[in-house]
C-alpha cells in the first residue's frame, strides 16, 4: 500500500499534478492487471488446465447422477 502511494506521489510530481490521491485507483488497477499476467505459456496452460479439471470433474459427477435419476424415472413410467 505504501508503494502505491509512493508511485502516485512520484508520478504526480513528474506530470506536475498537485493532488495525487486521484491517481491511486487508476494506478492500483494498472498494478493489479500487470501482476495478473502469467510468467510464461506453460504456467498459463497449467493453471487453466488445473482449474478446468477441478470444475469439470464436479460437472461430470453431477451429470452422471442426473442421467441415472432420469433413467430410473423413465423405467417407472
Amino acid at each position: 500500500m505504501v508503494f502505491l502511494y509512493l508511485l502516485a506521489y512520484i508520478f504526480s510530481k513528474i506530470v506536475k499534478i498537485d493532488e495525487f490521491e486521484h491517481l491511486l485507483f487508476p494506478l492500483a488497477v494498472i498494478v493489479l492487471l500487470t501482476g495478473m499476467i502469467p510468467e510464461n505459456a506453460a504456467v498459463n496452460v497449467y493453471t487453466v488446465g488445473k482449474t478446468l479439471f477441478n470444475y469439470s470433474s464436479y460437472f461430470f459427477l453431477i451429470y452422471l447422477v442426473l442421467l441415472w435419476i432420469f433413467a430410473k424415472g423413465r423405467k417407472l413410467i
